[in-house]
């Protein structure tokens, strides 16, 4: 088994990014080395609001004993789609398909890879439904948009996939999810996100009202590594990579500090 985690920087501050490793280390009296990286399958840690390389689909759920009071009883999941990540440089595959299509250039290889990526997305967002016991995903969209291609293929392939499987759909814009899951999130089970910027900041505002929580990306390759953007969630994300790694009295320790004051957690340990 590996000793090792990856830690992969994604826009994260200097300060966090070292914490992460700081807290292994402490967490396990070194036993566990970590190594930066730029992709994993898994034993990894990205550590930053921004999207890694080599993944398909973010989740964010929290445990109970993670959840702010205030949202103690709210179990909603968050699917967010992700499109394969290009070079900085370079269009990505989300933006290609309406920025090609607008001008004239024949968008059928962009939205084939999209159409195999969104429906990987789909079934994780059904299984999660089914363990739930809901029978609806809601479907979230940037609406009025400059992504109006990338929207229609996103709920086209999300409801045709969703609804095969047994389950109903809904379609709600993004600034009508966003309310609700401050306001009401208990009124959504399972909710499933088109890749857009606007989406993203979807999750991160859902995943620090909540409680501050991890999120565990899931990999081209198969796998899953977590995800954190503070230094809660940093914290948390890194408990679930030593619990994958069979270590569950420190992953405790760690979620325990976490808990208590994000702010301490290399000091107590």
């Amino acid at each position: 088994m590996s000793r090792q985690v990856s830690l992969i920087s994604a826009g994260a501050a200097e300060a966090i990014f070292q914490v992460a490793a700081t807290i292994v280390n402490k967490a396990t009296g070194g036993r566990v080395q970590t190594a930066t990286a730029t992709a994993a399958d898994r034993h990894a840690v990205v550590v930053g609001p921004e999207t890694p390389v080599g993944v398909h689909t973010a989740v964010t759920e929290a445990a109970q004993f993670v959840r702010d009071t205030a949202y103690a009883n709210v179990s909603t999941i968050l699917v967010r789609a992700v499109l394969p990540r290009s070079p900085p440089d370079t269009v990505q595959l989300r933006d290609a398909v309406d920025v090609y299509a607008a001008a004239g250039i024949d968008t059928q290889p962009e939205n084939d890879l999209a159409t195999d990526s969104f429906r990987r997305s789909a079934e994780i967002a059904i299984a999660k439904a089914k363990a739930k016991g809901v029978s609806r995903v809601t479907l979230v969209v940037k609406q009025a948009s400059k992504y109006n291609k990338i929207n229609d293929l996103f709920q086209r392939v999300a409801s045709h996939t969703i609804e095969a499987a047994g389950l109903a759909t809904e379609v709600l814009g993004t600034a009508v999810v966003a309310n609700q899951l401050i306001v009401s999130p208990e009124s959504l089970g399972v909710v499933f996100l088109n890749d857009v910027a606007q989406t993203e900041n979807i999750e991160l505002a859902y995943a620090g009202i909540i409680g501050g929580v991890s999120r565990t990306y899931h990999t081209v390759g198969g796998g899953k590594i977590s995800a954190g953007h503070s230094y809660k969630s940093v914290a948390l994300a890194v408990a679930q990579e030593l619990r994958e790694l069979g270590l569950k009295s420190e992953a405790e320790k760690v979620e325990a500090a976490a808990v208590k004051n994000p702010k301490t957690v290399v000091s107590v340990l």
